[in-house]
């Protein structure tokens, strides 16, 4: 469902959705108060869920921050290193990128990334046009990490709410009629 909401932004439930509980941040960023409705704590579970397998897609990078999201891999690159000085932490990904020669200029944060990460900056292409928007894709995950966890949760969660009649109903998930 969090995934099916990002991706409808113009939708009345996104809209809804954003005056109640993300006026003042991004959906990725909203927290959960512990006021919040039940359907809205499910939402930012399975958001925090699928963090783990998501990456930002470069288009015309005007929304992706160069440390703390997740770009190169499905990791922000803060977590890789320390962070640079203070003048570097709010660098966004089109203040290295030369939109004239399609081409990323890493002088200012070589010093800060190891080599396999500049490696694989230079090995994303660089947009020469704002047509395509950046946006959030599905990172490959080769061990199905992050899906395993999302089922054990969502397993755990049908145990809770009493979803199975006994422990061989535990295989398949029965949903109430009423």
């Amino acid at each position: 469902m969090a995934w099916r909401i990002f991706h409808m932004p113009d939708s009345p439930l996104f809209g809804l959705l954003k005056a109640k509980y993300f006026k003042n941040s991004s959906f990725w960023d909203a927290p959960s108060a512990a006021n919040a409705t039940w359907f809205w704590k499910s939402i930012v579970k399975g958001r925090d869920v699928l963090k783990g397998g998501i990456r930002w897609q470069v288009g015309n990078v005007n929304d992706i921050h160069f440390w703390q999201d997740p770009w190169v891999q499905n990791i922000p690159l803060s977590t890789c290193i320390d962070l640079p000085h203070h003048t570097m932490a709010n660098l966004l990904v089109k203040d290295i990128m030369d939109k004239d020669t399609c081409t990323w200029n890493l002088t200012c944060v070589a010093g800060a990334l190891l080599e396999f990460l500049c490696d694989a900056i230079i090995s994303i292409p660089v947009p020469c046009s704002n047509l395509n928007h950046d946006k959030i894709i599905w990172a490959s995950d080769p061990s199905d990490e992050v899906l395993k966890h999302a089922m054990y949760q969502a397993e755990d969660y049908w145990k809770h709410m009493g979803y199975y009649k006994n422990q061989k109903d535990a295989n398949k998930v029965e949903f109430p009629i009423s």
